[in-house]
C-alpha cells in the first residue's frame, strides 16, 4: 500500500467513525415532526437556516436515540413546551 493510499484509507475510516458517532438521522415530514414534539417530554429543538438562493429552515430533535429532522420553506410554529436552540448551520451525513 502506498503512502497516499494508506492516507486515503485512514481518512475514510475517520470519516466513517465520525458519521457513526453522530447517530442516526431520519428525515420526516414537518407534520410528523410536530407530532413527535408533542409526544416528547421537554423537547429541545435545534433550528438553522440554509440554502444559497432559496433559504430553508431546518429543525432537528433527538427522540429515543434517533435524530429526526425536517426541512421547510417557512418557520414552524413549535409547541410552547419546546426549548429552541438557534444554530449557525447544520450538516447532516449523506
Amino acid at each position: 500500500m502506498t503512502g497516499a493510499t494508506a492516507a486515503a484509507a485512514a481518512h475514510h475510516a475517520a470519516v466513517l467513525k465520525a458519521y457513526r458517532s453522530m447517530g442516526i438521522f431520519v428525515k420526516i415530514d414537518s407534520r410528523d415532526f410536530l407530532q413527535l414534539l408533542e409526544r416528547a417530554e421537554a423537547p429541545v429543538v435545534v433550528h438553522s437556516r440554509f440554502g444559497f438562493f432559496t433559504k430553508k429552515d431546518r429543525y432537528i430533535q433527538s427522540y429515543k436515540g434517533f435524530a429526526f429532522y425536517t426541512d421547510v420553506d417557512q418557520t414552524l410554529d413549535l409547541p410552547k413546551s419546546c426549548e429552541l436552540v438557534e444554530s449557525q448551520g447544520s450538516m447532516l451525513p449523506t
